[in-house]
């Protein structure tokens, strides 16, 4: 499954626009893996699908643990909450609603999803699922709001320079574009900013819990500060105000859409792209095709995929 930025241009497919696709033997062994793997693929991303939407069921029953364990606590503990605890957990229990009509959006808003738009009666999310439904969420503070601008800074901005030192861009309006990769791009704020300044980019991510949120953010957002929502409304750890955890952050901070396709504009896929997979599998047969390798966060999961591929672009 591939992403791209503009709505106007149907989303490239993977095997079409990133890889050619793999060659399965002669026999029928060949076309029955490739099947098996597919359903397989469809399968987990109907479960991702699920998890979304299922976000509320997690956190009622996350709320019910917190109501028991306050309901335990010593009655003259109570009063250092600062504040009334029915009126927290009710207050708590209204982010959650807003939390679950985004993370409903996300999935349904996308027609690609359809066949799993309606959980099944007897579905069962599995807990890993449900702590990365709430990753995306706190993953949004950090690449597409305002609160996440610092972070940013400091973890994109040293990439982001010396892309441009290293790699400059040259030429006029009509030469040809650096083609930058992005491995493990998250919510594809990193890419989005090297096609900011000019260079065609490409995101590579692996979980589709990500590519769901960062398809939503590139495709379907028309303006700036158009959602709220509550990342930390479960995380009643390292709090220094009692109601930290149930502010609001919108999102996102910019329109993707906005600044790479602006009116008049004719949009171009192959400047701005997603890449749904494992690195290694993807990119194993793309022999000096990328002018660089932009990648943050990803070196502890995979820096030798990433120091071997970096020899190949």
């Amino acid at each position: 499954r591939g992403y791209a930025v503009p709505k106007v241009a149907p989303a490239p497919d993977v095997n079409q626009a990133v890889v050619p696709p793999r060659k399965a033997s002669d026999g029928q062994e060949g076309h029955c893996c490739s099947r098996c793997d597919e359903e397989q693929e469809d399968a987990h991303y109907g479960e991702v699908c699920y998890s979304l939407l299922s976000y509320a069921d997690d956190a009622e029953s996350e709320l019910q643990s917190i109501s028991e364990n306050f309901s335990a606590a010593d009655p003259e503990d109570l009063p250092l909450l600062k504040h009334s605890l029915s009126e927290m957990l009710d207050q708590m229990s209204h982010c959650v609603r807003i939390n679950d009509e985004f993370l409903k959006m996300l999935v349904l808003s996308d027609c690609d999803a359809k066949q799993f738009w309606q959980v099944p009666p007897d579905h069962q999310v599995q807990e890993r699922n449900s702590v990365k439904v709430r990753t995306v969420l706190r993953q949004f503070v950090r690449d597409w709001a305002d609160e996440g601008a610092k972070e940013r800074e400091v973890q994109y901005g040293c990439l982001l320079d010396a892309l441009e030192r290293h790699v400059p861009k040259t030429g006029g309006q009509n030469s040809k574009k650096p083609r930058v990769l992005t491995p493990g791009s998250g919510l594809s704020r990193l890419p989005f900013e090297c096609a900011r300044r000019g260079y065609a980019a490409q995101g590579n991510e692996f979980s589709y819990h990500m590519l769901q949120g960062c398809k939503w953010v590139l495709n379907e957002t028309e303006a700036e500060r158009s959602h709220t929502i509550f990342p930390f409304v479960l995380n009643l750890e390292n709090r220094r105000d009692a109601l930290d955890h149930v502010r609001p952050v919108v999102i996102p901070d910019v329109c993707p859409s906005k600044i790479l396709c602006p009116p008049g504009v004719e949009p171009n896929p192959e400047d701005f792209s997603m890449c749904a997979g494992e690195f290694v599998s993807v990119y194993e047969e793309q022999i000096e095709e990328w002018d660089a390798v932009l990648t943050c966060f990803f070196l502890g999961y995979g820096q030798e995929c990433v120091l071997v591929h970096s020899h190949h672009c």
